[in-house]
């Protein structure tokens, strides 16, 4: 009578637990989905941004407005702002020199705090 009532409790642990590992694979799976939405969809606004600032720069548009505005094209809800040098503008930065010269880009959202 004892191991009918042991092999019950064994089944029942591992019901529960197999049940614990399969809910934490899928609260895990979709948390990694969720990120990855995210960094998909903040790498489409770089390419947009980027592309519309070779688009420009290929019209001979080289000045600091110019391109300023060409990286708010494709997201005109976000506003600029500077930061350690750059101008960030969605999800890119636009670092210029005195003159208005573009000397370097980078992508990144780490930077988007002002």
């Amino acid at each position: 009578m004892r191991q009918p009532r042991t092999l019950i409790f064994v089944l029942i642990a591992a019901l529960l637990g197999s049940n614990a590992w399969w809910a934490y694979q899928a609260v895990d799976a979709g948390i990694t989905r969720s990120y990855a939405s995210i960094t998909e969809a903040e790498t489409r606004q770089a390419l947009a941004q980027t592309t519309a600032l070779v688009r420009a720069m290929a019209t001979g548009s080289y000045s600091r407005q110019a391109l300023i505005e060409a990286a708010r094209g494709p997201m005109p809800e976000s506003e600029p702002f500077e930061k350690d040098g750059f101008v960030w503008i969605g999800q890119i930065g636009l670092k210029f020199d005195a003159a208005g010269t573009l000397l370097n880009l980078e992508a990144g959202s780490e930077n988007l705090q002002p």
